[in-house]
């Protein structure tokens, strides 16, 4: 199978994952805030990628050092397995998807009881599948950091040949290999992120919620409340000042806006909608940071 290549011959990359928060629909309003020039490139809260798959398919990180970088340690060894062996991953995901094919839900939530596997290959696996099988496709692990999403309801009622595709996307797979290669992944938070004067950083935490009742940054067992929150902006301030570029995302909200006061501060004209239930998703305005 060949990876799909644009016009020009640059590879076309994507997320290979569907993640609560991703950048995919605001990908042009980021990529009118990239710098023009930069060293290196560093991402501290990977998630999907969308941002870092842009940019490489874009050609803008050829020939520079690349660290993508998040605390979900499941998250990360699923990236290096598509980056090292994608062959092995793709393969795995055929089994699970002719399984969910005979029995979507006994398969699905055997898979999801998995919590303790070792295998590099069988956790990439398995988080792809959770990924594209869940409800809404969302990531939410509980206090034990054990993934608990039930299981979507169109995934439950698929017609039998709309499973495969839809599970494996081989060539989706392939594409972000092809992207990752020589790219640095790293379990590790914001605060173990060293960039030199020059480089490039790329910010996209849990969005500090709109209201108390509203929060929800359940995509490692850890949270990211408002001291993280304060934190990383006293890091970003401290790395700005050292001669690093940043570019952050967030919510807008007022202490977003506290915190970031007198750095240049660009609200998102379209809001998102992010809610589990349709009936009470509400817009969530947006802001870039840089």
């Amino acid at each position: 199978m060949t990876v799909p290549l644009t016009a020009e011959g640059l590879m076309v990359a994507k997320p290979f994952l569907k993640w609560v928060g991703g950048k995919r629909a605001l990908l042009p309003v980021l990529l009118a805030h990239v710098p023009e020039t930069f060293t290196a490139y560093h991402e501290t809260f990977l998630g999907g990628g969308a941002l870092f798959f842009a940019l490489a398919s874009a050609g803008r990180l050829s020939g520079i050092p690349v660290t993508l970088s998040d605390v979900n340690a499941d998250l990360i060894t699923t990236y290096t397995v598509v980056r090292d062996d994608p062959e092995a991953l793709i393969a795995s995901l055929e089994v699970h998807a002719k399984a969910h094919t005979k029995d979507a839900k006994a398969t699905y939530y055997a898979i999801r009881s998995l919590h303790t596997l070792t295998d590099p290959v069988a956790i990439a696996a398995r988080i792809i599948y959770l990924n594209r099988t869940c409800f809404n496709g969302l990531y939410r692990v509980n206090r034990r950091g054990e993934f608990n999403v039930p299981l979507g309801r169109r995934s439950s009622q698929h017609e039998a040949n709309d499973a495969t595709p839809d599970i494996v996307r081989a060539e989706v797979i392939l594409g972000a290999h092809r992207a990752l290669q020589g790219v640095s992944l790293r379990c590790q938070t914001f605060g173990d992120c060293t960039p030199s004067p020059g480089d490039f950083v790329y910010c996209d935490p849990p969005y500090d919620p709109l209201t108390a009742t509203a929060d929800f940054t359940a995509y490692a067992k850890h949270g990211f409340g408002p001291s993280d929150q304060a934190a990383l902006c006293t890091w970003a301030i401290k790395q700005r000042d050292s001669g690093v570029k940043l570019l952050l995302s967030n919510a807008d909200t007022p202490r977003v806006r506290d915190w970031y006061a007198g750095w240049q501060i660009d609200a998102i004209a379209a809001p998102r909608f992010v809610s589990a239930r349709a009936s009470s998703r509400q817009s969530v305005g947006e802001v870039v940071i840089g």
